[in-house]
């Protein structure tokens, strides 16, 4: 698996609409990404929104790396004052819980 990172610092006066935004825009859309594993926003603190994508390879990471550009830059590019201070690698450790009996 291979996980990115997005840091972005942000109007935190416009949190909320940045997690709207999110939620109703672009969760959509990335939900039908293939290889997504998972998909999570962050409100961090102090105007840091952090998003957390983890993916079966890199090249389906890579892959959704454009469209996440475009997509922050079409719908959320006023709100960003900062970034996105992009990490990312292969996950090393990986745990979910099992499913009950």
């Amino acid at each position: 698996m291979y996980a990115v990172v997005r840091v972005y610092q942000v109007d935190p006066a416009r949190l909320r609409e940045i997690d709207e935004i999110v939620r109703e825009r672009f969760l959509p859309v990335v939900t039908r990404l293939p290889g997504l594993v998972s998909f999570c926003g962050i409100e961090a603190g102090h105007g840091k929104w952090v998003s957390v994508a983890v993916f079966d390879t890199k090249a389906s990471a890579d892959a959704a790396n454009g469209l996440a550009a475009q997509l922050v830059g079409e719908w959320l590019l006023p709100m960003v004052r900062h970034g996105p201070e992009i990490s990312c690698g292969e996950v090393v450790a990986y745990a979910q819980p099992e499913p009950p009996r």
